[in-house]
């Protein structure tokens, strides 16, 4: 019975954990503080995901700019310190092929890649050093497509 109510009080903790960790972050006014002090104009938009606030904001010029907060310190984060050539050149050493497509978004390149045996493989590179987060192997028979990720 003891061993039940631990494994019990042990996932209750696991589960929780990650709510605790955000909790001892800035929170979310604090980051729209922070962002329209880099980049005055009126915030659109905030999300958070993977530890990052991205905030849009609206210009006076009217552009929109995003800014990247660290939600545990508050610091400013760039999100694209290598360009696209850089990432793909970095997918294709690992999967070589013929790039079909490359988009750039929260940080992340995604480089769309046919290889030469006709499968599809999707290689996640991450805009600030370049190491590859993850890499997804796609393959086609009959219109229904089977995935593999690494």
């Amino acid at each position: 019975m003891k061993t039940k109510w631990m494994i019990i009080g042990l996932a209750t903790f696991l589960v929780l954990l990650p709510v605790f960790a955000i909790g001892q972050g800035i929170g979310i006014k604090k980051a729209i503080e922070i962002a329209t002090e880099k980049v005055p104009g009126d915030v659109i938009k905030v999300e958070l995901e993977r530890g990052i606030y991205e905030v849009k904001i609206r210009t006076k010029e009217g552009r929109v700019e995003k800014v990247y907060v660290d939600a545990r310190d508050g610091r400013i984060v760039e999100r694209k310190n290598i360009s696209i050539d850089d990432a793909v050149n970095i997918a294709t050493k690992k999967v070589p092929g013929e790039v079909v497509k490359v988009e750039f978004e929260r940080g992340i390149y995604e480089v769309k890649i046919r290889t030469h045996d006709g499968s599809v493989a999707e290689v996640y590179v991450d805009g600030r050093d370049g190491t590859i987060v993850k890499l997804k192997r796609g393959y086609y028979d009959d219109y229904k497509r089977y995935e593999d990720d690494d």
